[in-house]
C-alpha cells in the first residue's frame, strides 16, 4: 500500500475510535435522562394525585361554607 493512503487509513482509524467513545458517553448520557424523565414521571403523577385531593377537599370546604351561610340566612330570616 502507498505511504499516503496508509496514513490516511490510519488517521480514518484514530477517527472512528473517537467516534464510537462519543457514542458510548452519549449512550450513557441518554440513560441518565431516560432515568431522570422516569423520575419525574413519578413526581408529576404524585402531584396529579394531590392536586385531585386538594380539589375535593376544596369542594367539601364549599359545601360546607355554603351549608353555614344558608343557616345563618334561615335563622336571621326566622328572627
Amino acid at each position: 500500500m502507498p505511504k499516503g493512503v496508509e496514513e490516511r487509513l490510519a488517521g480514518l482509524e484514530r477517527k472512528v475510535t473517537s467516534l464510537k467513545g462519543e457514542v458510548t458517553s452519549l449512550k450513557e448520557e441518554v440513560a441518565g435522562l431516560r432515568e431522570k424523565v422516569a423520575g419525574l414521571e413519578g413526581v408529576i403523577s404524585e402531584m396529579g394525585k394531590r392536586i385531585n385531593d386538594l380539589r375535593h377537599t376544596l369542594t367539601v370546604y364549599s359545601t360546607i361554607t355554603w351549608a353555614i351561610l344558608a343557616a345563618i340566612l334561615a335563622r336571621l330570616l326566622i328572627s
